[in-house]
């Protein structure tokens, strides 16, 4: 049908010129341009290749052959002579069609929802890896497809997934596995795939064949060996919460309902660092709060809290207000200091004697509430830690007497071979302590000389006048096994040591 209306049009044009050489054989004909030549064949191309550029020429065409032109006014007066006109700029050639793409399954890598790549976990550590993909390709995706594990480190994923609902092309998904860290530090990766119903797998990229991945470092948390107690080592030993929810550890970056992640090499206001830093992020509501509330700690004299505090770079409307509490065996929960941070390129050194609650056991919560802008609450404890100035590395001796409504214990430290201490506690009424005191030259010798000749032993000693019972539990690195008369003169000589703390 195309052709035929073209060679109409041609044939009426092809008379037109002879009609009008007839009628004026004076008049020059004008010669044919040989650009209009070439666009008309080009436009007869394109008419050839693509039906819809062919179609809309067609319907240019047909209108022109039956659309008269405009009869031009009759001049009343000779005009002046007039510069040679511009020649008319070329009718723009129709848009070709957009490319559908004729690829049944394909991927689109859009972003990582959680877990950055060559983000720090805690040996062990549980998580969820989710990745935004889009579906690129001409076929639907259903829940008869699958996420599948192509290789790589497995990390204990489930290495077939559904896919959640169905995507239809040029829709996103996000795609989850829940994967543990592995026990050995270092860096891992795992690859995934896409699989259609027919099990044919698909992935990402210009081939559809390319993995997208999970990769994550194992930190090595050895460092906090140097201290009593490492409050970012043992970050997902915590409970945190929001004000209102309890979240994930570790947590995802961007999460709206607040997170705490480890960083191994954090990037502070002030300066980059190589030690480890906890980000806690509270939720993106209007009173926004995280909060972690660790396991019992038993805390020794001379222990002290230290940490550095303030706002992650980048985060110039940061305003946040750092807690450090405590909650006590009988649920109380009591405040030992509060500090106020800006992005100010200053930090804040927190340096908190615990002295005052040497003997007892609590639970330290650390807390952050947001003041400023969400978007930069972005708030880090760098190496929050407990560490001792006494050094006190071991407990020798643990003896502890009972009597009717009395019951004592006695802790005894050595540091080294020139220091110890004794503790003294109540058994009763939440383990109260009772005080403590320096082990003297004598008793430091005789201690020492006990912990080298006997191994470790538990013994009890019962006395019938007055009614009591002592229990013994030693630690020693020696060789022998202590006969009875070893157990009391122990048990007398802790007794004595504990009568001068209470009487």
């Amino acid at each position: 049908m195309k052709k035929i209306i073209l060679t109409s049009i041609l044939a009426i044009l092809t008379f037109g010129l002879i009609l009008s050489a007839c009628a004026s054989a004076t008049v020059t004909p004008t010669p044919l341009d040989p650009d209009a030549i070439y666009t008309a064949a080009a436009q007869t191309l394109v008419v050839e290749m693509t039906m819809v550029a062919g179609n809309t020429a067609v319907r240019r065409l047909t209108e022109m052959a039956r659309t008269p032109s405009p009869i031009p006014p009759t001049a009343t007066s000779t005009p002046e002579p007039s510069a040679t006109p511009e020649p008319a700029s070329p009718t723009p050639l129709p848009p070709l069609p957009t490319i559908i793409s004729t690829r049944c399954d394909w991927a689109e890598f859009v972003g990582d929802v959680s877990v950055r790549d060559s983000e720090g976990f805690p040996p062990g550590a549980n998580f969820t890896k989710t990745w935004r993909l889009r579906n690129i390709g001409s076929c639907t995706w259903t829940p008869e497809s699958y996420m599948v594990f192509a290789g790589g480190d497995g990390m204990g994923g489930n290495p077939l997934s559904p896919l959640p609902g169905i995507v239809r092309p040029g829709e996103t998904v996000d795609l989850s596995v829940n994967l543990r860290a592995p026990a050995t530090p270092g860096a891992y990766r795992g690859d995934w795939l896409l699989r259609n119903p027919n099990g044919v797998a698909f992935g990402i990229d210009t081939n559809a064949q390319d993995t997208f991945w999970v990769q994550i470092q194992v930190l090595d948390l050895t460092q906090s060996r140097q201290y009593d107690y490492d409050f970012a080592a043992n970050f997902c030993l915590a409970d945190w919460n929001n004000q209102t929810n309890t979240l994930s550890c570790p947590g995802s970056s961007g999460d709206q309902e607040g997170f705490v992640i480890l960083l191994q090499q954090p990037s502070l206001e002030t300066r980059l660092e190589n030690e480890f830093a906890l980000w806690t992020r509270p939720s993106a509501s209007g009173d926004s709060w995280i909060i972690g509330e660790y396991p019992p700690y038993r805390v020794k004299n001379g222990d002290q809290f230290v940490a550095d505090v303030g706002c992650l770079e980048d985060s110039p409307n940061c305003d946040v207000r750092f807690h450090l509490d405590y909650r006590t065996s009988g649920g109380t929960v009591r405040s030992l200091g509060i500090w106020r941070e800006v992005f100010d390129n200053k930090t804040t050194r927190i340096d908190q004697d615990l002295s005052e609650l040497a003997g007892l056991s609590v639970q330290f919560i650390l807390s952050v509430r947001n003041l400023g802008d969400l978007a930069d609450a972005n708030a880090f404890w760098f190496v929050p830690h407990i560490h001792n100035d006494i050094n006190l590395d071991k407990v020798v001796l643990t003896w502890s007497q009972e009597r009717t409504n009395v019951c004592y214990e006695l802790e005894v430290y050595l540091a080294s071979l020139t220091s110890g201490e004794a503790r003294a506690f109540s058994c009763l009424n939440g383990r109260e302590f009772l005080g403590s005191t320096t082990l003297n030259n004598g008793e430091l010798a005789q201690y020492i000389a006990w912990n080298n000749t006997f191994r470790s032993f538990s013994g009890e000693i019962y006395s019938a006048a007055p009614r009591e019972l002592n229990f013994l539990t030693f630690n020693g690195d020696g060789i022998n096994d202590a006969i009875r008369s070893d157990i009391m003169s122990i048990s007398n000589y802790t007794e004595v040591i504990f009568r001068r703390i209470k009487p």
